[in-house]
């Protein structure tokens, strides 16, 4: 099987992950998901990785992905379905860094109630078939009188 350029330097797994071939730098710590000293890395980071600028046939995920990574921000993967958006900084970190928040690409589709009914502070990267943008939620504890009055639950009148 003849390797394509693309992928030249990394080898695919059978989940679809790739490892690059030589792990004895720290070129990738940016990227990827490490599991038991390998590092796994995703599709669109081995694209990013080979040219920062999305091309016109990329999927939308791999469009929003490319934003995120040029506007400053790593976005390495996390529990559950969702990703760690971090600060991108020379020093970064995996271990020592703190995410700003967790972050889940879904479908246009979606009901966004569902995807965010249990999670706290967290951004959204919403996907239609070719234009993505992002939403951030941010769980309100209690309402009290520092929530503006037009996010208020008012009582219902009496018939």
């Amino acid at each position: 099987m003849e390797e394509s350029e693309l992928h030249k330097g990394f080898r695919k797994t059978g989940s679809g992950m790739f490892v690059p071939r030589d792990q004895s730098q720290n070129w990738c710590r940016h990227f990827g998901v490490r599991k038991d000293k390998t590092l796994y890395l995703r599709e669109e980071e081995v694209l990013y990785l080979r040219d920062k600028e999305a091309k016109e046939g990329y999927p939308t995920k791999t469009k929003a992905y490319f934003f995120v990574k040029n506007s400053g921000y790593n976005l390495l993967p996390g529990e559950g379905g969702r990703f760690l958006l971090y600060r991108k900084h020379k020093d970064f970190n995996r271990e020592k860094d703190k995410a700003i928040c967790l972050m889940k690409y879904v479908s246009r589709d979606e009901c966004i109630q569902d995807v965010c009914r249990d999670a706290g502070d967290e951004a959204l990267c919403v996907l239609s078939d070719d234009v993505f943008t992002f939403l951030k939620i941010r769980r309100v504890e209690r309402l009290d009188s520092s929530t503006p009055e037009g996010l208020k639950k008012r009582d219902a009148p009496s018939p």
